[in-house]
């Protein structure tokens, strides 16, 4: 299951897997470890599911009782055809994946996944799972939720020189959300080894 990728920097020489992963042992499950010169990536197992193939109509309700006995559910959001379902723990959302992976829901056959991409569940910004009076509303309605929906173009940009060839634009956007809300990042299209 994919779930968070870490950027870790300013590595020491010689640091090698297990000291990450004695370092992260804490804060979950360790999917993978990649160690660079310098700096890493450490991705950890998410607790996030991805259900595609939902029929027309399906609501909150009807994917929790989908879910329902197979852990405590965190999170629902449901796409145009499709959905995520987060759980509080990692190992009801690899359960989920193993059981419910082709079964039906109201008639349709769906598939339960390991989502991909970033988790964005961590994110301090974005509201708990709407009560049920808020349930009616559009989730932009009280403006909590302002990183959905398109980016706003700002006329600040910041110029990264010597950026290494295997990183990508969202390797740098990862990154620089370090320092602040990111809209908008590239790597290497205008210039090699240089992003905005």
């Amino acid at each position: 299951m994919v779930g968070s990728r870490v950027y870790v920097g300013g590595l020491p020489f010689g640091v090698r897997d297990r000291d990450l992963d004695k370092f992260f042992k804490g804060f979950g499950r360790i999917r993978d470890i990649l160690i660079k010169n310098g700096y890493g990536f450490v991705s950890m197992k998410g607790s996030r599911v991805y259900v595609g193939g939902l029929p027309h109509g399906v609501r909150d309700r009807d994917l929790e009782k989908f879910f329902k006995g197979l852990g405590r559910i965190s999170d629902v959001l449901i796409k145009n055809g499709y959905g995520f379902v987060e759980f509080e723990d990692y190992r009801d959302a690899d359960d989920a994946v193993y059981e419910l992976n082709g079964k039906e829901l109201l008639g349709e056959r769906v598939v339960v996944e390991p989502a991909r991409g970033i988790d964005r569940s961590a994110d301090r910004y974005r509201r708990e799972r709407p009560s049920d009076r808020d349930r009616g509303r559009s989730r932009y309605d009280n403006g909590l939720n302002y990183r959905y929906g398109p980016p706003t173009r700002t006329e600040y940009r910041l110029t990264v020189e010597n950026l290494s060839s295997r990183i990508s634009w969202q390797d740098l956007k990862d990154y620089m959300r370090q320092a602040g809300e990111v809209t908008y990042a590239d790597a290497h299209k205008q210039h090699r080894n240089e992003g905005i």
